[in-house]
């Protein structure tokens, strides 16, 4: 217990790291998003242009999701957590200057393709927590961030009755990031390292709560067999074909009805959410 001591501590404390990472992210990002339909109509857009502008944020998430998750399991989750925390706080600092509609639609930009933060600190809890642990941990990190979700339009919306509310809001949200990219630069890596490899073989006993791992991220992605030897590199690109075509196959296989299901959902949240603020207002 005492050799395990050290390994347990370091893998707790990089736990936490990512909690406040998980809280700040949804924190700065739900000051700011009630009130994107209210700022882009004061700018003189029109009901139709402001929903196509709202949209944009939704298709190049689509479309990016894909190509920034296999672009991390490439790079490895630390570089590809900062660079996506760091364009969006780029496009939320956009976001702040938009005296125009072109400038807005401009600042959804980034937050579009990079706005995964959320998702690759998932994906690393999952890299390296044991299998039996890792409904908790991930449920103690979607509390996390809920809490920031809950705490966040609060400040939005009394910021936004100051003058000049808005850019103030997005102007904070935007240093919320970059204090997260800080986070990100100073985890205990090298802890998270040691820990993993303490783990790994503690987990031939049935014992870790830590799975495999790098402190770096360069080998999260590996399977449990792999830990022999690392796997070989493929291009990019043939990471990118590889995971299109394993979700094509997911998406036509027998579940397709319950995607279906949850894409229906997702239609009608972000129905009553892009509008309730606007319904408010009127």
């Amino acid at each position: 217990a005492r050799a395990r001591g050290p390994g347990a501590v370091g893998a707790r404390r990089f736990l936490l790291c990512l909690y406040l990472v998980g809280f700040l992210d949804l924190f700065g990002v739900s000051m700011v998003v009630p009130l994107l339909s209210l700022h882009v109509k004061s700018l003189g857009a029109s009901p139709t242009v402001a929903g196509i502008v709202g949209s944009s944020y939704g298709i190049l998430q689509l479309f990016s999701s894909t190509l920034v998750g296999c672009w991390s399991d490439v790079v490895g989750r630390r570089s590809s957590l900062l660079v996506c925390i760091l364009f969006s706080a780029l496009g939320y600092l956009i976001l702040g200057a938009s005296t125009n509609v072109f400038l807005f639609a401009l600042a959804r930009v980034p937050v579009g393709i990079f706005k995964h933060t959320l998702s690759i600190s998932r994906a690393l809890l999952s890299d390296l927590v044991a299998e039996k642990e890792r409904p908790l941990v991930i449920g103690q990190f979607n509390a996390a961030s809920s809490v920031g979700f809950i705490l966040g339009p609060m400040v939005g919306g009394y910021l936004t009755e100051l003058e000049d509310g808005f850019y103030l809001t997005a102007f904070i949200c935007f240093s919320v990031f970059i204090l997260n990219a800080g986070l990100v630069w100073l985890f205990p890596w090298c802890e998270a390292k040691l820990s993993s490899a303490e783990k790994i073989q503690a987990a031939r006993r049935n014992s870790a709560p830590w799975g495999r791992g790098d402190g770096h991220g360069q080998e999260t992605a590996t399977p449990p067999r792999s830990t022999v030897g690392p796997r070989p590199a493929r291009p990019p690109w043939l990471e990118f074909t590889s995971t299109l075509r394993d979700m094509k196959n997911l998406i036509f296989s027998e579940m397709w009805d319950l995607f279906a299901v949850r894409l229906l959902m997702a239609v009608a949240v972000m129905l009553y959410y892009s509008n309730f603020v606007l319904a408010l207002e009127e």
